[in-house]
């Protein structure tokens, strides 16, 4: 399984998280530090199937909710090649978990599952 880190500068159905999501969760995470601040991690899959299938739009929906929201700083957002689950894609990973089949009609509610307060 590939899963190299790119800076970042539709799909279809609602998103759900992977069947493995508790596996993910359960492993560390090691989390950027900055200016003494844990920074979230966003990972958007931009191998070919994810990113015909929607996350090219959705790549531009997270970069533009992140700057209007002022989470800028607060977030390491990167792009990541395949990461093998092509066939439930476009997927995005939020701090470990895993989220499949997401949209731009779904990744809002996405994001502010997350980091709505």
């Amino acid at each position: 399984m590939k899963n190299l880190s790119l800076p970042i500068g539709k799909g279809s159905g609602s998103a759900r998280p992977s069947p493995n999501a508790k596996e993910i969760n359960e492993a560390p995470i090691y989390n950027i530090i900055y200016f003494g601040m844990e920074k979230h991690e966003i990972r958007i899959c931009l191998g070919s199937s994810c990113f015909s299938r929607g996350n090219e739009e959705c790549l531009e929906i997270v970069k533009n909710y992140l700057q209007e929201q002022g989470l800028l700083d607060q977030i390491d957002f990167r792009g990541n090649l395949c990461q093998d689950e092509c066939k439930a894609g476009p997927n995005i990973k939020i701090d470990g978990i895993l989220y499949h089949e997401v949209s731009t009609e779904n990744i809002i509610d996405i994001l502010d599952q997350h980091f709505k307060r």
